[in-house]
């Protein structure tokens, strides 16, 4: 289980959006983000109401499928969540939002926009407890 010291102030390797597989009939992508240190953790379903663990992944096991490259070597400011989308989220040099979102029913992508262009701060709130 990885806590904020794990993942803030943390440089991104990369991000992934993993190839679709079939889930219970229901197409299917992950969004993974992977950090220098080899370790990954996955843009989870949340309920920002009941806050659920942040699992390790090793980042080696990760199918390759779309890559956000713009923003490796950046670092997360932060874990965040939202009612306005369904799963973790990660802020970026305190400029960038990213976090999987539907486009169409079950069909999750992963996300990223400029803070303040369509989500603000008070959009969205800390994951971790300050």
């Amino acid at each position: 289980m990885l806590d904020r010291s794990d993942i803030v102030g943390k440089k991104i390797f990369d991000i992934i959006e993993t190839p679709p597989e079939i889930v219970d009939g229901v197409e299917v992508c992950r969004g993974v983000v992977c950090l220098e240190m080899g370790v990954g953790f996955e843009l989870q379903s949340q309920d920002p109401l009941l806050l659920l663990p942040i699992f390790a992944i090793d980042a080696t096991d990760i199918p390759l499928g779309r890559r956000l490259d713009k923003l490796c070597g950046r670092r997360i400011s932060e874990v965040v969540t939202s009612l306005y989308w369904p799963t973790l989220g990660v802020i970026v040099d305190e400029e960038w939002l990213v976090f999987m979102n539907s486009d169409a029913p079950s069909k999750f992508t992963v996300t990223v926009a400029r803070i303040g262009e369509t989500y603000g701060a008070a959009d969205y709130r800390p994951y971790f407890a300050p």
